[in-house]
C-alpha cells in the first residue's frame, strides 16, 4: 500500500526532525550564551573607570551613561524577541545578535588602539582637559548600540532556541529533560559573570585596556564561530507570524461577549479551536478571582527577594565600617589610599546577592516560560529582561535624583567621586528600604492573585488544601 503525498511529506519532516537537535546541539548553544554573558559583563565593572579617565566624564554622569546602556541592552530584548518570534525565527536573531555583539566590541576595542577615537589626556592638575568631540562620543555610543542590540537578540532568544532542540513530545522523561536544560543553562551563565568580574577584571587591571577590551572581542570571535558550526545539527522552526495579532483577536473578543454567561460542559460542538491546538477543552484561565496556592517557582522568587534585601544591608553595614576605617586611618581626602580591610568583608553580601539572584532569576524566568505557548518563548523569556531594563532606568533616576538632592545647598554628595566623604552607606540604606517595600508588594499581589499552571501559586501553603477543595467543587 503506498503512502498519499501528504503521509510522505509528513514523515519525511518526522525523520528530519529525528535527526536534528537533542542533547548534541546544546553545547554549541550554552557556549554562546556563556562567552556573550562572559565578554558584555566583563566590559561593565571597569568601564566607568575607561570613561571617566579618557572621556572626562564625572563619575554620577558616566554611572547614569552606563545603567541606560546596560537598560537599552535589557529592553531590547522585547524587540529582538517579537523580531524573532514573529519574523526572523530564533537561529537568525541569534546568528545576527552574536554578529552585533562582535562588531560592537571590536569598536569598543579600536577605541583603545586608535589614539583620535577618543580625547587627548589631562594635564597633570586635572584642569586643562581636552573636552570629547561629538565624534569621539558617537563612537563609543555606536559600540554601546551595537552591544546592545546583539544582547536584544541574543538574550531571549538563545534559552529559548535550546528548548526547541529539546521539544520532543514522544520523549516521557522531556519535562525533567527541560528542567536539567534550564539549571545547566543559567548555571553556566553564572560561571561566565564570575569569571567576567574575576578574570576579566584581573586583566583589564594588570594588562591595560587594549588587551583587556581586546579578549572580550575574541572571545564574541569564539561565540560566533562555535554557534555557527553547529548550524547543521539545530532544528529551526520558521516563524509564524505577528504573535500580537492572536493577543489582541482574544482581547477583543473577550470584551465583545463579556456579557455572555457560558457554561463548561466541555462539549466539543460549542467551542472552536485550530486543529493544532494543545488545549482538548476550556479553560478557566483567564476567570479576573481565587487564593493563592502552593510553593515551587513562586516561592523562589519570593524567597530571592528576601535574601536581596539582607544582601543590601550588609553591604551599608560594611560600607559604613569600609568608611570609618578610611577617615580614622587618615584617608579621608585620598580615595585611594589603601586601608587596612580584608576584602572578605564583601564575601557575605556578594553570596546572598549569587543565591539570590538563582532562586529569583531562574525561578521567574521558569515561572514566565511556563504560562506562554512554544511561539512565544522568545518573547516569555524577554519579559524578565525588560524587566531589568525598567530596574536600570529606575536606578539612573535614582542616581540622578540623591546625587542632585544630597549635593544641593553646597553640600558633598552622598555619591561624591571620593568615596570617603560621600556617604555610600546612605544609598545602600535606601535601596535596602526599596527593596523591602518592592518585597511587601510582592507579597500582596500573591495573595490575592492566583495562576493555574500545574497548580503551582504563592508563598501560602495553607490556601493549597482550600484552593483544591474550590476546584473539586467546581469539576476542575
Amino acid at each position: 500500500m503506498e503512502n498519499n503525498p501528504e503521509q510522505e511529506e509528513c514523515l519525511l519532516n518526522h525523520s528530519q526532525n529525528t535527526r536534528k537537535g537533542g542533547l548534541k546541539t546544546i553545547p554549541f548553544i550554552i557556549v554562546n550564551e556563556a562567552c556573550e554573558r562572559l565578554a558584555s559583563y566583563g566590559l561593565l565593572p571597569n568601564l566607568i573607570i575607561y570613561i571617566t579617565t579618557f572621556y572626562h566624564m564625572e563619575a554620577a554622569r558616566a554611572s547614569i551613561l552606563i545603567t541606560l546602556w546596560s537598560a537599552l541592552s535589557n529592553g531590547l530584548a522585547i524587540l529582538g524577541a517579537f523580531i524573532s518570534d514573529s519574523y526572523l525565527g530564533r537561529y537568525r536573531a541569534v546568528a545576527i545578535g552574536t554578529i552585533s555583539s562582535l562588531i560592537g566590541m571590536i569598536v569598543l576595542w579600536l577605541s583603545t588602539i586608535i589614539p583620535q577615537l577618543r580625547p587627548l589626556p589631562c594635564g597633570p592638575y586635572q584642569l586643562d582637559c581636552n573636552a570629547t568631540t561629538a565624534a569621539q562620543l558617537a563612537v563609543i555610543l555606536c559600540s554601546f548600540g551595537l552591544i546592545s542590540i546583539g544582547a536584544g537578540f541574543v538574550r531571549p532568544c538563545s534559552i529559548a532556541f535550546g528548548a526547541d532542540q529539546l521539544e520532543n513530545k514522544e520523549n516521557p522523561d522531556n519535562e525533567r529533560l527541560m528542567d536539567s536544560y534550564f539549571n545547566w543553562f543559567y548555571a553556566s551563565v553564572g560561571v561566565a559573570i564570575v569569571l567576567a568580574v574575576t578574570v576579566i577584571v584581573y586583566i583589564q587591571d594588570h594588562f591595560g585596556w587594549q588587551v583587556g577590551f581586546g579578549v572580550p572581542a575574541l572571545l564574541m570571535v569564539l561565540a560566533v564561530s562555535v554557534f555557527l558550526i553547529g548550524s547543521p545539527l539545530y532544528k529551526k522552526a520558521k516563524p509564524k507570524g505577528s504573535l500580537f495579532t492572536g493577543l489582541f483577536q482574544v482581547a477583543v473578543a473577550a470584551f465583545r461577549k463579556r456579557h455572555i454567561n457560558v457554561q463548561l460542559n466541555y462539549n466539543d460542538d460549542c467551542y472552536y479551536r485550530a486543529p493544532e491546538s494543545k488545549l482538548i477543552e476550556p479553560s478557566t484561565d483567564f476567570r479576573y478571582t481565587g487564593q493563592p496556592t502552593g510553593l515551587s517557582t513562586v516561592s523562589r522568587m519570593g524567597i530571592g527577594l528576601f535574601l536581596g534585601i539582607v544582601a543590601s544591608a550588609l553591604s551599608a553595614i560594611t560600607e559604613t565600617i569600609r568608611c570609618n576605617k578610611a577617615i580614622d586611618a587618615g584617608f579621608e581626602d585620598d580615595p585611594n589610599g589603601v586601608i587596612n580591610m580584608s576584602f572578605m568583608w564583601f564575601a557575605p553580601q556578594l553570596a546572598l546577592y549569587g543565591v539570590a539572584e538563582a532562586l529569583n532569576v531562574v525561578g521567574q524566568i521558569e515561572f514566565i516560560y511556563s504560562l506562554f505557548p512554544k511561539t512565544m518563548s522568545s518573547f516569555a523569556a524577554a519579559l524578565y529582561t525588560f524587566g531589568l531594563a525598567v530596574a536600570s532606568l529606575i536606578s539612573s533616576l535614582l542616581v540622578s535624583v540623591v546625587d542632585s538632592v544630597t549635593s544641593s545647598g553646597g553640600n558633598t554628595s552622598w555619591l561624591a567621586t571620593n568615596i570617603n566623604r560621600g556617604h555610600l552607606d546612605y544609598f545602600y540604606w535606601l535601596t535596602t528600604f526599596l527593596c523591602l517595600i518592592n518585597f511587601l508588594f510582592y507579597l500582596i499581589v500573591c495573595r490575592f492573585t492566583e495562576h493555574h499552571h500545574d497548580g503551582n501559586s504563592c508563598l501560602f501553603p495553607e490556601a493549597e488544601e482550600e484552593h483544591s477543595k474550590n476546584k473539586r467543587f467546581h469539576g476542575a
